[in-house]
């Protein structure tokens, strides 16, 4: 839903939901899960409406928290049927950009390529493979780069994707997945057991602890 430079309208993001939402293969909506790696600091109600569309489906609507550094979660996943997720970076702490505050719930790790806290010769980014933005800059999409970036929005697909892992184990209920999350994350900052806090939300997402801790497969320990 976003162009070369990560910019979009509300509208589009708000089609891109229901698009997702509502296709349909063989029969059935496969889409569970919708990862929005971006935020704004305004708000849509065209947005706004798009989500609570999916997640009356049934969908689990993971958004990044935001790079600003701020006390506060940025749109839309400041939403309360959303998941806010904020960055980690190695030290296992948070990311000195990573926006907080008391709509965040879940920490995952987001990178800092500023950082080499490993000590490892490289900045401490997440690494994927993508469009080489050298080439997308010429307005080519198909040469490729394993690259290194750094954000909330390297973060949320880790929370989105183990929200996927639930459903695909047999969960159907989105507000189950987000619970079973919240309880199996690891606490951070002094947070309680059963509880958070503004910095780190319920913690940091942990799948291989949601899984086998709910009797579900993990397949191959190799």
């Amino acid at each position: 839903v976003l162009d070369q430079d990560g910019e979009g309208t509300f509208f589009d993001v708000a089609e891109g939901i229901d698009y997702a939402v509502e296709y349909s293969e063989g029969g059935t909506k496969p889409v569970k899960v919708v990862n929005l790696s971006l935020g704004s600091e305004g708000f849509s109600q065209t947005v706004k409406n798009a989500i609570d569309r999916a997640v009356s489906a049934g969908v689990v609507v993971v958004a990044a928290a935001g790079n600003s550094g701020r006390g506060t979660v940025e749109f839309p996943a400041n939403q309360p049927n959303v998941l806010a997720v904020g960055a980690l970076d190695q030290r296992k702490e948070r990311a000195s950009y990573s926006n907080t505050g008391s709509d965040l719930d879940f920490v995952a790790p987001g990178g800092n390529c500023d950082r080499d806290d490993n000590a490892d010769g490289f900045g401490d980014c997440v690494f994927q493979q993508m469009p080489d933005p050298r080439f997308v800059e010429q307005g080519r999409h198909d040469q490729f780069c394993y690259c290194g970036l750094d954000g909330t929005s390297m973060a949320t697909p880790h929370v989105a994707a183990a929200a996927a892992l639930l459903f695909s184990q047999g969960f159907t209920d989105g507000a189950a997945v987000r619970a079973a999350l919240e309880q199996t994350a690891e606490r951070l900052g002094g947070a309680p057991a059963d509880g958070r806090n503004d910095t780190y939300g319920h913690g940091l997402v942990l799948p291989a602890a949601a899984l086998p801790g709910l009797g579900l497969n993990v397949g191959s320990k190799k």
